[in-house]
């Protein structure tokens, strides 16, 4: 799986890609965060494929027609708006409202959580899940949602 955290304003991902039990690509993250149209962030976490279409679909205004089929299987993911607000997104694919100060989801989501729970800023949060989390890798990306979003 992976980490994905925002702490308010950022939003972060480690670069890790596992495949069954084995790591294929230790060091990618561009595939778990995704500039869209609007200028949100959105990032993913769980298989690479179910992310991209997830992706493309909330760029392409989220049609109920469209909605691509999922697996169920441990997909989830943050859209990170301008102005700090959040949704967290799952396998029904049904944005919801954030309404806390951090949000985090993936196979190191506890750790994440945590950290920030902690004074941790969202990229703090990914390394420290990669210390605990097998399927997180310290090789973190993080992206500030504006109109035109910001690469750290």
């Amino acid at each position: 799986m992976t980490t994905v955290a925002w702490d308010g304003k950022t939003i972060a991902a480690d670069g890790q890609r596992t495949h069954g039990g084995d790591c294929v690509v230790p060091g990618d993250v561009h595939n778990k965060l995704h500039v869209l149209k609007s200028g949100s962030v959105f990032a993913g976490a769980g298989d690479v494929g179910e992310i991209l279409m997830v992706a493309d679909w909330l760029d392409a205004g989220c049609k109920p027609g469209d909605r691509p089929k999922l697996s169920n299987d441990g997909f989830g993911g943050l859209i990170a708006h301008p102005r700090g607000r959040c949704e967290k997104i799952d396998s029904n694919l049904r944005p919801m409202p954030v309404n806390s100060r951090f949000m985090a989801v993936g196979s190191g989501e506890s750790f994440a959580l945590t950290a920030m729970y902690l004074g941790k800023t969202a990229e703090e949060a990914v390394r420290v899940a990669s210390k605990f989390d097998v399927f997180t890798n310290g090789n973190v990306t993080s992206m500030t949602p504006r109109k035109k979003p910001v690469l750290h």
